[in-house]
């Protein structure tokens, strides 16, 4: 009696979600069929049922998922909404996979859940890894980034003792999840089955993209006092150019090692981001963007390549718009490294007035870095 009560509900619910009326239905139930299912006096043949959701454009998966018959893991669902609002895709764009914008408002609402193949499907069509979602539901982005940022700021005072601890840090993690990597069989994985130990399973399937990020963050770090060696060039590189998607995290890893890597990866993976609309109107996604081709570009000049420096500086020129004081103060001072470099004196002395300018606005990390780097490179 309990699961009839429950269907009822769960069905009249969904029913209203979709704005279907008992007269939509009627080629299908009475008015008093309806009304006695979702009352709770009366069952509905299975051939009836299936019809109806089908209808409203739900399966009778869902409705057990909202009627509490089959238990639903909430944090697929926002998981998902999360990397698809990032991506900047409406709720509509899915349909031609068979997913209404309701059903899959339910589906990030924690309502119920999706097949794996129409998950997948999914993330495919909006160009999200499964390992990034995979990396996303187990919470681990948000530890990447703060540590990216607190690691920029570290650079710019010339904190080592920071930076020495987030290498030692990642360095150990690195160690332990290389000894955790075993093979998964995914054959053997229930491909419409959900449940909890699925955290699990995603936890030990994608061990190689954890250790890979710890292993970057302690290049990255290294890279910040040193130059890297050509086995650590390669695994950076190979990792940077293993990404499919570009997000706070991975800009940042590529923003704080531009200055080292060739210039054909840091152009073509800059040539791939700004076709993308999507990035121009993030601020963080302009920021990581804009540092990235800064220092690049002065990295560049040091070595007398002026004419590939200025390629990257006008590539991201659209981008300078509405951003902090640190980052278009350096995308200055990029510019006027490189006029300078070139034998074009006037580049000097906009370098001394981004100077001042970071001294009025009381960036002092960033005045310290900018006044580094001029007395390495133009004090001499």
């Amino acid at each position: 009696m309990e699961k009839k009560l429950h269907l009822g509900k769960a069905f009249k619910e969904m029913r209203n979600r979709v704005g279907v009326t008992s007269t939509d239905l009627k080629g299908i139930m009475s008015r008093e069929s309806l009304v006695k299912f979702e009352g709770d006096k009366n069952t509905l043949g299975l051939e009836k049922l299936n019809a109806a959701l089908e209808f409203m454009g739900f399966t009778l998966t869902d409705l057990y998922y909202f009627a509490g018959i089959y238990h639903v893991v909430p944090v697929y669902g926002r998981t998902f909404q999360k990397l698809r609002r990032q991506r900047g895709y409406h709720r509509n764009f899915f349909i031609n996979l068979g997913v209404s914008s309701t059903r899959l408002e339910c589906f990030e609402e924690g309502k119920i859940m999706f097949p794996y193949h129409i998950l997948d499907a999914m993330l495919l069509s909006i160009k999200i890894p499964e390992g990034d979602y995979s990396f996303a539901l187990i919470n681990k982005e948000d530890y990447f980034i703060k540590t990216v940022d607190k690691l920029d700021m570290a650079v710019r005072k010339r904190d080592f003792g920071y930076i020495h601890s987030v290498e030692e840090f990642a360095h150990q993690y690195a160690i332990n999840e290389e000894e955790q990597i075993v093979d998964v069989d995914e054959s053997e994985k229930n491909p419409a089955d959900y449940s909890e130990n699925d955290l699990d399973y995603y936890i030990n399937q994608h061990l190689t993209r954890e250790y890979a990020d710890f292993r970057v963050l302690e290049i990255t770090a290294q890279a910040s006092y040193r130059g890297l060696t050509d086995s650590e060039m390669t695994e950076l590189g190979d990792f940077l150019m293993g990404i499919d998607l570009w997000l706070e995290y991975s800009l940042g890893i590529l923003a704080l090692n531009s200055w080292q890597l060739p210039y054909l990866i840091v152009y073509d993976i800059l040539h791939e981001i700004v076709i993308d609309k999507f990035y121009i109107n993030k601020l963080i996604y302009r920021r990581r963007i804009l540092q990235t081709a800064g220092r690049a570009a002065m990295s560049l000049a040091v070595q007398g390549d002026f004419i590939h420096a200025r390629k990257l500086l006008e590539m991201v020129k659209p981008f300078n718009f509405t951003i902090d004081t640190h980052t278009q103060g350096m995308y200055r001072f990029a510019q006027a490294f490189v006029a300078f470099k070139e034998g074009i004196l006037e580049g000097q002395r906009e370098m001394i007035e981004v100077i001042k300018a970071f001294e009025i606005f009381g960036e002092i990390p960033s005045r310290d870095f900018a006044q580094h780097y001029y007395d390495t490179h133009v004090s001499l």
